[in-house]
């Protein structure tokens, strides 16, 4: 959804959607990335790979739905150059945060960890700052004011393929998907060929998402028990 609705969504979000419900993001909870939300289901276990091997007690891993929004992308050259700088910086900060946080978690973390650029603009920054307020300058940085460009910036950076014409996402559509209608742009065609091309060629290839163990009739805190029982609780 674009920026604008995305705020707002957040906004209301946090305060109207409630359990088994939860809705998830670097706001609501400790340790979640800036690029995007999730509503999660809490009395269900939906974990990642990568939570299962990053998460602990405190994170809940409820079967999900991502939420991602769509940014204004610069359209001068100088415009586009300075947004990539401020965001890549801001973006550099969290994701040291990120792998501080990890290291600490698994007992990985030395001296030696603060070689990593990364790491050693979260260790300066977090003097200034907290973890809320530099995902809130990425996510500022992530998107002008207004442009005739959106992208999936805070999620994917600048690749051309997941940046759009905005014109394309003013309408939307309710198209069939199994037993269900679902809102999509109204440019949808325009969307999926100019990220994918020819669409309609089957080609075999990855999912973003694996998820690792799955149970749709429990809760999360009852199936992770023992998987978090080798991890330990990192505060930041």
């Amino acid at each position: 959804m674009l920026k604008e609705e995305y705020d707002q969504f957040c906004k209301y979000a946090a305060q109207e959607i409630k359990a088994p419900y939860f809705f998830q993001n670097c706001y609501t909870q400790h340790g979640f990335a800036p690029r995007y939300s999730r509503i999660r289901r809490s009395d269900t276990t939906g974990c990642t790979q990568y939570e299962v091997e990053n998460s602990d007690m405190n994170y809940n891993v409820g079967i999900f739905i991502d939420i991602f929004p769509l940014t204004y992308v610069a359209e001068g050259k100088i415009s586009l150059f300075i947004q990539k700088i401020v965001s890549n910086f801001w973006g550099r900060a969290i994701v040291g945060y990120e792998k501080e946080r990890l290291m600490l978690m698994k007992s990985q973390f030395t001296p030696k960890s603060y070689l990593s650029r990364s790491i050693l603009i979260w260790t300066i920054m977090k003097q200034f700052y907290s973890h809320e307020q530099l995902c809130e300058k990425y996510l500022r940085a992530c998107s002008v004011k207004d442009s005739s460009k959106v992208g999936l910036l805070p999620f994917l950076r600048f690749r051309d393929k997941y940046i759009w014409p905005k014109e394309w996402f003013k309408e939307s559509v309710s198209l069939p998907f199994e037993d269900m209608l679902v809102s999509c742009p109204k440019e949808w065609d325009k969307v999926l060929r100019h990220q994918f091309g020819d669409y309609n060629i089957f080609d075999r290839g990855t999912a973003i998402h694996s998820l690792a163990i799955v149970d749709t009739e429990h809760c999360y805190k009852e199936v992770m028990k023992e998987v978090w029982a080798k991890s330990k609780e990192v505060n930041m």
